[in-house]
């Protein structure tokens, strides 16, 4: 029979606890690495898809890996004293368990930093500047001064012989206004330079920009970058290579309104976004020979 060695008094140094714990977390960083390194040959996917183990034994792995991660990091921080000598070791230890598992997982496989490294940053509000003034002997429409539209009402209006000349004429303007404000998306260019360039085009061609004090909108074109839906609100922010902008032109003339919108990637932008662009105008038109009369 085998003899039960006995215990051992649980006596030592705070130097023994320290060099052990030195030793733990050498003997943790190479199971840190080795585990780094096996998931990062895409083992995980062999065990998915060959082996017996169901979701939560994987779940499981997955969580003490993290765990051994979390204890890694722990040790580095010095921190190793306090929990050996049981100084807030409930909160490190709660600390060790319940850390998001997300953020752990992206660590070991290496997707701690972003992959695309020219993807745009979040985008930040700006300064917005005062309202530009309009020359008295520009035609505005009925809210340029109230902020309020009219009720455009529920049934839909037939453009005469007469009108439909001066709705292609507003149109047109609004089409080559709109090619002349996308080719001043350049890096380095602020959303509220193009906003004044291209309110003082509209106006030189006797037009009323559409979108100023639109139930209170402060200037004449919208522009949205990169996750802004639309019509944002130029600001001071500056324009940044890579960045994908949308600039909305609408202008009024003659008493009709001439409405669009073109999309650009600002300098050398992902070869993604320009296909996705091009797919999207080849869309549009396509769509547009669709409507004639009677359809």
């Amino acid at each position: 029979m085998r003899r039960r060695r006995a215990p051992q008094q649980q006596q030592g140094s705070s130097r023994d606890l320290r060099c052990g714990a030195v030793r733990g977390a050498a003997i943790a960083q190479q199971l840190q690495a080795a585990t780094a390194s096996l998931l990062r040959r895409r083992a995980v996917r062999f065990f998915i898809h060959f082996s017996s183990l169901d979701c939560w034994d994987l779940g499981f792995v997955l969580y003490c890996i993290c765990s051994v991660n979390r204890l890694v990091e722990m040790m580095r921080r010095d921190l190793y004293h306090r929990w050996l000598d049981g100084k807030n070791g409930f909160s490190l230890v709660t600390s060790l368990i319940t850390k998001p598992l997300k953020s752990q997982t992206r660590n070991l496989f290496g997707l701690g930093k972003r992959r695309h490294n020219n993807r745009a940053e979040p985008v930040v509000k700006g300064f917005v500047s005062p309202k530009l003034a309009i020359p008295k002997n520009i035609q505005g429409p009925e809210y340029a001064l109230s902020g309020k539209p009219a009720d455009a009402g529920s049934s839909i209006y037939i453009h005469n012989a007469q009108e439909i000349p001066k709705l292609r004429k507003s149109a047109k303007l609004a089409r080559k206004v709109l090619e002349f404000a996308l080719s001043h998306a350049k890096p380095g260019v602020s959303t509220d330079a193009i906003d004044r360039i291209v309110h003082e085009e509209i106006l030189r061609n006797g037009a009323y920009p559409s979108p100023m004090n639109y139930l209170g909108f402060p200037k004449s074109i919208c522009t949205s970058v990169n996750e802004v839906v639309c019509h944002g609100i130029p600001d001071s922010r500056i324009l940044k290579d890579g960045d994908i902008i949308s600039i909305d032109v609408s202008l009024y003339m003659d008493g009709f309104h001439g409405d669009n919108c073109g999309t650009v990637v600002v300098g050398s932008g992902d070869p993604k976004l320009n296909d996705l662009i091009q797919s999207t105008k080849d869309a549009v038109e396509k769509a547009i020979t669709v409507c004639k009369p009677g359809k």
